[in-house]
């Protein structure tokens, strides 16, 4: 029996990686899009819209309410409310000489860290950075946070090195907005009384896409940033640096390098960004594209394309 599986190709893929991963071939003309989505049949219906959920794209200059997570919406069919947002964990990496260590020599290493009264768990990390990841225990956070902790706190006699990720938040410019009756109806009043409020620059149900979208989503478009914009961590840009009406929220997708133990090749680097758009249709993702490309920080634009296979069983 064969089954069709569809999924976003990337949007899962780049969240933890580093490096450049050709976005299917780099197309980003209106006539490679052509050319993609011819060899799918037409979509055979409209994408499905949820019948409870509401996805709704803050102003930025309200950022401070989603980083308080204190957005009022003064609705009562309101279920819940998601902010979206890219989480980091406060966790050490601590460098190692081991040499040619065997993995029992490495699993024995894990276990003393492991063993120390402050871990919560620890890791070794693979692809020759010769270096472990370490969780500290939540009622370690303030010693964390005032890196107290020492190379020799670990009782590894080869450390060498020790590196404190802080703990952050990066907050998308959109909420998820659950109601607790359905229907489309329900959500349509939603929408339309969410569009009311002055921190509130769009909302639209949020898309359930089937798998007969043809070639790529509708509602995403993957844009690599240069160089210049990709390596300094101050910069981050928000949807209003776009210069796009129809942008609704950025997504960070990548990890930066100076995160990542025995990482060099620094210059190859590029940051991935997610730009969510307002209004969704394969129109106006070609749109998005042929401006983003004119932009000085994009190196290049692409659809979200949709990775399709067949699996046998």
């Amino acid at each position: 029996m064969k089954r069709k599986l569809v999924f976003a190709a990337l949007s899962a893929i780049l969240v933890v990686s580093p490096f450049i991963i050709p976005l299917s071939g780099c197309k980003s003309s209106v006539d490679d899009l052509k050319q993609e989505r011819e060899k799918y049949p037409p979509r055979d219906e409209e994408p499905i819209s949820s019948n409870d959920k509401v996805l709704v794209f803050i102003d930025p200059k309200y950022t401070h309410l989603l980083e308080e997570e204190a957005l009022e919406f003064n609705f009562d069919d309101i279920d819940k409310i998601n902010y979206n947002y890219k989480e980091v964990t406060r966790k050490l990496t601590l460098g190692c000489s081991l040499g040619l260590s065997t993995w029992e020599e490495i699993n024995a290493k894990v276990d003393i860290i492991k063993s120390r009264e402050f871990v919560e768990s620890a890791d070794y990390i693979l692809g020759g950075a010769s270096a472990f990841t370490v969780i500290v225990k939540e009622e370690y956070n303030k010693k964390f946070d005032e890196e107290l902790f020492k190379i020799n706190d670990f009782g590894i006699a080869e450390a060498t090195s020790l590196k404190y990720i802080h703990y952050s938040k990066t907050y998308f410019h959109e909420v998820t907005v659950t109601l607790k009756s359905h229907g489309q109806q329900n959500v349509q009043q939603a929408i339309e009384h969410f569009k009311t409020l002055p921190f509130v620059k769009s909302a639209r149900a949020l898309s359930e896409f089937s798998e007969s979208n043809g070639a790529f989503s509708y509602d995403t478009v993957l844009v690599v940033l240069t160089q210049a914009y990709s390596l300094p961590k101050n910069i981050v840009l928000t949807p209003t640096d776009f210069n796009f009406t129809n942008v609704g929220s950025v997504v960070y997708l990548t990890t930066h390098p100076n995160d990542i133990p025995g990482y060099q090749n620094s210059a190859s680097y590029r940051n991935i960004l997610a730009i969510h758009l307002i209004e969704c249709s394969e129109q106006n993702i070609i749109d998005a594209i042929e401006h983003f490309k004119q932009l000085p920080f994009v190196e290049y634009a692409e659809p979200n394309y949709i990775l399709h296979m067949d699996d046998s069983v």
